[in-house]
């Protein structure tokens, strides 16, 4: 069963730019959010954005992920 993509208030969108421009300028990791239409996915590393791509650099290697699926930005905690 596919499910439907949650809509983000104009706030959340906010939020999640700040963490990401944040997580760009000071080179942090993030723990971002994608929908898929199966499930959520949790990526978390170092990101960068060129055009619609978001370029998540995790222990595993490079994810690109459109940025219209991401519905969930956080700062990670440094351990």
């Amino acid at each position: 069963m596919k499910r439907k993509r949650p809509v983000l208030t104009e706030e959340r969108l906010e939020e999640m730019q700040y963490a990401l421009s944040e997580a760009i300028r000071e080179g942090r990791a993030v723990r971002v959010t994608v929908f898929t239409p199966e499930r959520d996915v949790v990526l978390v590393g170092r990101v960068s954005v060129h055009g619609r791509e978001l370029r998540v650099r995790t222990v595993n290697g490079v994810r690109v992920v459109d940025v219209r699926d991401v519905i969930g930005v956080e700062r990670e905690i440094d351990k």
